[in-house]
């Protein structure tokens, strides 16, 4: 799981629910790890079904384990959006 945008040693992923299960739980608990930073929530208030946090490949790797065993969440890298594919680009 190579991340893509990295400052320093952490880089961005998002963790998001598989169901309806809140991530209140898994937000709790990543406030208090301090190595971990949680950039951003999407979904409506109160109820996110997805967060955006700034990790370090080795514990994106573990949450990665951690969540496989539960299958109540994922993890992936937070990969830019563009409006145009590459291959399109390069033919331009």
């Amino acid at each position: 799981m190579p991340p893509l945008i990295s400052t320093k040693d952490r880089s961005r992923y998002l963790i998001r629910a598989t169901g309806a299960r809140k991530l209140t739980d898994i937000i709790d608990e990543l406030k208090n790890d301090s190595t971990v930073e949680l950039l951003d929530t999407l979904g409506p208030a109160n109820q996110p079904h997805t967060i955006v946090v700034a990790i370090s490949h080795d514990k994106a790797h573990s949450l990665e384990q951690r969540f496989a065993t539960s299958q109540e969440f994922k993890i992936e890298p937070d990969r830019p959006l563009s409006l145009f594919g590459k291959a399109e680009i390069e033919d331009e």
